[in-house]
């Protein structure tokens, strides 16, 4: 058993050396700019794709599977957080200043979660305001209640 894994070890140390020689002579046959070359391709070939952020300008790979105008990468001076933490949460905010109806809506619920969180709402009467808000928000978009009617409305 001990002779088994001693020549696993064995064999593995040889695949690691000849795997550094290959990449070795593979490197020095062509350039740098041919290896990234390659590798930007082989990137676009399993859909990685080059995207510019939309926080910091930055490029960054976009993969397949995940949407988002922002990188990852750590905003400095802001400890934790990220371009697509901070950009996301820019994005919402600036929408929701641009529509007063939203907010409108963000305001009395900000007020209203306040309340419940004081207990001075049950959960209850929150759920059921909650559901009043969201109605009276589309009743709003929809052109059935004036500005003015929803912003009485909704802030009772």
């Amino acid at each position: 058993m001990k002779n088994e894994g001693n020549q696993l070890l064995v064999l593995f140390k040889l695949y690691q050396s000849i795997c550094a020689a290959v990449l070795d002579n593979i490197l020095k046959s062509v350039g740098f700019d041919d290896v990234v070359y390659i590798d930007l391709f082989k990137g676009l070939q399993n859909h990685y794709l080059p995207r510019k952020c939309g926080l910091c300008g930055l490029y960054y790979l976009l993969e397949a599977t995940a949407y988002s105008p922002f990188c990852t990468r750590p905003v400095k001076g802001r400890r934790g957080k990220t371009c697509r933490d901070l950009g996301h949460r820019k994005t919402y905010t600036d929408k929701v200043n641009s529509d007063p109806i939203l907010l409108t809506y963000t305001k009395a619920y900000k007020q209203h979660y306040a309340r419940y969180l004081k207990k001075k709402m049950t959960q209850a009467e929150f759920r059921e305001w909650a559901d009043l808000a969201l109605e009276l928000r589309q009743r709003a978009y929809d052109k059935e209640l004036s500005f003015e009617e929803y912003e009485a409305e909704i802030r009772k």
